[in-house]
Parts: structure tokens; sequence; C-alpha cells
């Protein structure tokens, strides 16, 4: 039985973790592989999330707190604060702004009034290969520092990045999005980062933070200040780009949502339109969606909900 179909049928006051030594099928956002030799630590928590909570309202800023819960797990710990551990927007976890250490990947059912959630992580703790792990990070910090901070180990990582999982959950449910961000804000990668949209010849746009849905907010000349959903988007940290993160094992189904955008009428049934959109998409909330040139109509000017916890104030 996989971990999917049994935690559907699992009380809501039960828990189910599970940790994988090696993984042979490790999967990513959009069908990509997750390579997970020995020394990546690896889980899958069951979480349910009612609807109507605050969380359930914007559940896709879950994926942004199992990011910031690992960079917490290593980060809090004394002598480890200055590990330049980040998050990158949406799910992943880096090192500086350039090597990756870790991913993750959430997916949804929801029965009744309750989204069943699996969350998947992988994090490189002990294996230097196939990029760089938090180890050989350490290594280099005590080398350069003069420090003796000990290795870290996988049970260790997986311990605290639940705990700080599950102390910011509580923390959005009490509070919304403004009780996380503050920290959020200080541990990612992007304020004030100058991108791209859609390609290199796109629109040039300033990152302004996330809204109240736990997507990006860009602003630029044209269009002020607009939202990007993190389901089938990603940050490209080499050349500034967001853009559209394409998937060839999973055509779209229903043409008449693009990234959760109404095409309008006459597009809905070109066949140009059916094959360009092979793309991994999934509607998650009614909100501002990233358009596909020319064929969408321009994305509506956005405010951003709040300004107390946008980044350029929080790191004031």
């Amino acid at each position: 039985m996989s971990c999917g179909s049994l935690t559907l049928h699992l009380p809501k006051d039960v828990g189910l973790i599970a940790i994988a030594g090696r993984q042979t099928q490790g999967r990513g956002r959009g069908g990509n592989a997750w390579l997970s030799p020995p020394g990546c630590a690896m889980f899958t928590l069951s979480l349910q999330v009612e609807l109507s909570s605050r969380l359930g309202q914007r559940i896709p800023f879950l994926q942004h707190l199992v990011a910031l819960a690992v960079v917490e797990a290593v980060r809090s710990l004394p002598g480890y604060q200055d590990l330049d551990l980040r998050v990158k927007w949406p799910n992943d976890i880096y090192y500086g702004n350039l090597m990756k250490l870790g991913g993750v990947l959430v997916t949804s059912t929801v029965i009744g009034s309750t989204f069943h959630l699996l969350i998947g992580c992988g994090f490189n703790v002990t294996n230097s290969n196939p990029t760089v792990c938090i180890n050989d990070l350490i290594q280099q910090h005590n080398t350069q520092q003069g420090c003796s901070l000990p290795p870290l180990c996988c049970a260790q990582i997986i311990a605290r990045s639940v705990s700080f999982l599950e102390a910011l959950i509580c923390s959005f449910q009490q509070g919304g999005p403004d009780a996380v961000l503050p920290t959020y804000y200080k541990r990612w990668l992007h304020s004030g980062t100058r991108v791209r949209l859609w390609s290199e010849d796109g629109v040039e746009a300033e990152v302004v933070g996330l809204d109240h849905n736990g997507f990006l907010q860009v602003h630029n000349k044209e269009q002020g200040v607009v939202s990007v959903e993190p389901d089938g988007n990603s940050f490209d940290m080499l050349r500034n780009l967001v853009v559209i993160k394409r998937s060839v094992s999973q055509p779209l189904k229903d043409t008449s949502f693009v990234l959760g955008t109404i095409l309008p009428d006459e597009v809905k049934t070109s066949k140009e339109t059916f094959k360009l959109l092979e793309l991994d998409a999934a509607v998650l909330h009614r909100n501002i969606r990233p358009p596909l040139p020319p064929l969408l109509p321009p994305l509506r000017n956005s405010t951003p909900m709040w300004k107390s916890s946008r980044p350029q104030d929080v790191l004031k």
C-alpha cells in the first residue's frame, strides 16, 4: 500500500511519516526525477488541513513553510546560524544563490471539507553527490572560520524540520501570512531581485514578495504589481527568469485552463493551443495567473495585501 492511499484512512489526530534511506523513484515538480542516494534526508509526511482554516484557504503557502522549516532546522542550531542556507521560490532549499541542497513536493486530495496532504522533502546531508551536501558546507565553513562545528545527520535534520514545520503551521493558523512572512523573508533569496518573465526577452520586473495566497509578487512598469502562481512555474537563478516549468509526462486535459487562467472562447478549441500547452498545470485557487503570450490576455493589476510584511520593510 502506498503512503498516499494509507493516509486517506487515518484519523485526524493520527500522524504518519515515511522515512527512506534511499529512493529509486524520487519525484520532483513537473514529473522531474529527484536523485536520492544514501545520505539524503528523505521523508514523506501526512497532514490534514481543514479547508475552512487559514492555511486551508491559502494552501500554496504550505510548500513555503516546509522549505523554511528545513532552513530553520539547520540555521537555528548554535554556531550554524552563519551558514548561508536559503529558501528559493517556490519550493527549493539553496546554499547561497547557486547550489541546490533540497526540495519540497506537496500533493493533495480533498475529501469532504479536508485537505489530505502528502509533504515530500529531500535534503542532502552527507551525500556529496550529485551536487553538494550540508556537511560539505559545514566542513568548508570550519576551515574558513577556524570553527569545529560537528557534522549533521539525517535523523537530526528530519526531526528538527518536522518540529519547526509544526510550529510554523500553528503560527500560520493563528495569525495568517503575517505571522510567518517576516521569518520567511529573512531566509529567502529574492528580495529586490530583477527578473524577466517567461523568457529572456520578456517583461522586466522586480520581485516584491508573496501575496496573501503565497504566490510570488513582481512589479513592472506596465502592469504594476502582479502575482505569479508557484504551480507550473519556477525561478531560474542562473538567468534570473521566472519561467514556465514544463512537463513531458502530463499534458493538459482541459484546455480551458492554462495555469489556472481562463482562456478566451476562441482560444479554447485551438489545436495549436493544445499542442503548445502541454504543461504540468493545475488550478489551485481563484487568483491572478501568468500569461502565455501571445495567446492569453494580459494580467490584471493587483496590489499587495499587506505592507508591513513586505521584504523591503522587514529587512530594514
